[in-house]
């Protein structure tokens, strides 16, 4: 019997409820991937990474207890395959290029980009494969 493979796991961080209903709302509807959860803050963000190890995570930069390049950093030194979308209302010039420094894989603007999320999980799933 063949097992079927196992669906890569995903994480969102940010501190905005009524979007990651939104988020998975969308993602369960479109996407094939197993969603870990949500994390409000930093400090959950990491206890979520360091249990579920995932392979996408969606992440913004403002949160309550700093800022979103912090985990970005230890995202990308511990779990370097782990892909990143940046999904942030901070979007100008200055922070989308310290993201794609910090070797973001993508960034999108929360209110901008959203309809694009869903194609942009898919692009990211496939270069798991």
């Amino acid at each position: 019997m063949v097992q079927a493979k196992a669906k890569p796991v995903l994480l969102l961080i940010d501190d905005s409820v009524m979007l990651g209903k939104r988020v998975l709302v969308l993602i369960k509807n479109t996407c094939q991937v197993q969603v870990c959860g949500q994390a409000t803050t930093l400090k959950e963000g990491y206890k979520m990474i360091e249990e579920h190890k995932p392979h996408i995570v969606l992440l913004d930069l403002s949160l309550p207890d700093g800022y979103g390049f912090e985990i970005l950093i230890y995202i990308k030194t511990k779990l370097p395959l782990t892909k990143v979308v940046i999904l942030s209302n901070c979007s100008d010039a200055i922070h989308q290029t310290k993201a794609y420094q910090l070797k973001a894989d993508i960034f999108l603007d929360k209110t901008r980009d959203f309809p694009r999320l869903a194609y942009v999980i898919e692009e990211m799933i496939n270069a798991l494969a």
